[in-house]
């Protein structure tokens, strides 16, 4: 993979955590839901009513609306902090790859001379 950083990376991990908490959490305390299903599933779910005369939160709606999710992950800067992560977590495990080998090598080297 090229690109690291890219939507096809986000996918994966996307893909591969929610693999992972589908692994692990019981069925019974699992809730696999879309927000646009409203209230019904997740408040039968959480063992609450659901609340009358209150629509469902469109928090996720982009534009138009000051104070929308995506203000929030621009105003935060949150993907840029991943990406960061991401390339330093990356740029750690080759250096650690590389000494490793450095050391192998230097180790044969060292042996073959012997």
């Amino acid at each position: 993979r090229e690109n690291w950083g890219g939507a096809e990376c986000w996918m994966y991990q996307y893909e591969i955590h929610n693999a992972a908490v589908k692994h692990i959490v019981p069925r019974d305390q699992l809730l696999i839901y879309k927000v646009g299903e409203g209230w019904d599933r997740l408040c039968a779910f959480l063992g609450h009513p659901v609340p009358e005369n209150v629509p469902f939160p469109k928090e996720n709606v982009g534009g138009g609306t000051p104070g929308n999710i995506m203000d929030k992950i621009q105003q935060f800067k949150v993907m840029d902090k991943i990406q960061d992560e991401l390339k330093m977590s990356f740029a750690k495990i080759l250096l650690t790859g590389g000494l490793f080998l450095a050391a192998a090598v230097g180790g044969g080297v060292w042996a073959f001379r012997r």
